[in-house]
């Protein structure tokens, strides 16, 4: 298990990243049920991953012109608690790409870094025989927690009102999607993902604190970690498309995907607990086990699995992790809803030896082949050690199934062809 608490410090390039990542508008998620859960999966992208939101076009507070050239400008995830008219941001993005679809905006998200966070601990709730000392006590921590949960709502708060917004406790906000290119968010500091263990301290930091709202004080959250070659131990780079951004990995090589898992409430989840899984496309990727259980209030737990040797220098694939918990909503009963699974988009290509032997080898196996065969009869005549035409013959077969992959091309030069029936 880990210490997610450990070894987290701010870093000194951070306010670099800030002026090169600069925030140019905000995009505002409610505590809602039961939209809330998907707040739990974008809080689990490994930076450089996209997720898919979808809002009404009445939402956005800025003209056609304003929602076009979005795609490639920074932004910042608000989850806004509905109740108290609060604002928590969670964690900067990247526009990757913009479809308006008639009265309904899709937005592609890379999400990036999280925002910072001060430790306040668990936050614990008052058990039904506690002591008015120790109920005085669980009620300091909420409210710091709630402290420092809400710490940067006067910020969010003056750029609402510059855009002449509401926002009242348990009322819907009018606009949800706001440019913020000058509003100065100087005051909201944002992790640069230089220290991965850093990262993970933050995300770890704002599960706390959303431990203390009701929506997710029983939510299971967890992080993608890394995705690590075997051998070489170096973690997989992004790549990017038109239409897709996520991580290349290579054919035929081992990885391990680390996930970090924490309990918001810091309590272990009932007997038998939940579970983490793994899925990939089968011809792709090959887990060696697809599924963990989830029984502690945190844990650390790795996934191995091998890419499978592909036929074509890149070929697209996906994997997803998704925790089988629902959430139930703020009155209990059955209206529970899952946890969104977490999609990363997979770009699979060939290590520079594969494509050194499929595209560069291979034609020149093929063509000595050739070459042997065609004058098979001339090299047999020039050699002195008796080598017979036909043998010729096969070894340039046999270099031609070397190119071709296909040891048929071969073999069959050793079938007997039958004899006519009696």
């Amino acid at each position: 298990m880990a210490n997610f608490n450990a070894g987290a410090s701010d870093d000194v390039n951070s306010a670099q990243t800030q002026r090169d990542e600069k925030i140019d508008f905000l995009v505002i998620t409610n505590t809602i049920h039961p939209y809330q859960v998907h707040n739990i999966s974008v809080l689990s992208l490994l930076p450089g991953s996209t997720y898919r939101f979808r809002y009404e076009s009445g939402y956005f507070q800025m003209n056609p012109g304003e929602l076009t050239n979005l795609t490639g400008k920074y932004g910042l995830l608000v989850l806004r608690d509905f109740e108290r008219a609060t604002f928590i941001p969670l964690r900067s993005f990247r526009c990757f790409r913009v479809e308006p679809c008639g009265e309904f905006i899709f937005l592609e998200l890379e999400f990036l870094s999280f925002v910072k966070f001060e430790s306040v601990g668990r936050i614990p709730e008052a058990e039904n025989d506690d002591t008015p000392e120790q109920r005085m006590r669980v009620l300091e921590r909420q409210l710091q927690g709630q402290a420092e949960r809400e710490k940067y709502t006067s910020v969010i708060e003056k750029i609402l009102a510059e855009q002449g917004l509401s926002n009242q406790p348990s009322k819907a906000v009018a606009k949800l999607i706001i440019p913020c290119a000058n509003a100065g968010l100087e005051a909201i500091s944002i992790d640069d993902r230089s220290d991965h263990l850093a990262s993970v301290s933050f995300w770890s930091r704002i599960v706390t604190l959303l431990g203390g709202i009701t929506s997710y004080r029983k939510a299971c959250f967890y992080l993608l970690g890394s995705i690590r070659d075997l051998d070489s131990g170096n973690e997989a780079i992004t790549f990017a498309s038109a239409w897709r951004k996520g991580y290349k990995l290579y054919a035929n090589r081992g990885y391990a995907l680390q996930v970090f898992q924490l309990m918001a409430n810091g309590r272990a989840p009932k007997a038998p607990g939940l579970a983490m899984n793994v899925t990939t496309l089968s011809q792709h990727i090959l887990p060696m086990r697809s599924t963990e259980r989830v029984d502690g209030a945190y844990d650390r737990l790795e996934f191995y699995f091998s890419v499978l040797p592909e036929s074509q220098r890149r070929t697209q694939s996906v994997l997803m992790v998704q925790c089988d918990q629902k959430l139930p909503g703020p009155e209990g009963g059955d209206d529970s809803v899952p946890i969104p699974a977490s999609l990363t988009h997979i770009q699979i290509k060939w290590t520079k030896w594969e494509f050194v032997k499929r595209r560069i080898l291979s034609f020149c196996w093929f063509g000595v082949g050739v070459a042997l065969w065609f004058f098979s009869a001339k090299i047999s005549d020039r050699i002195d050690h008796g080598l017979k035409t036909e043998q010729v013959q096969l070894i340039a077969l046999f270099l031609l199934a070397i190119a071709a992959q296909n040891w048929g091309v071969f073999t069959d030069a050793f079938k007997t062809t039958p004899g006519p029936k009696a």
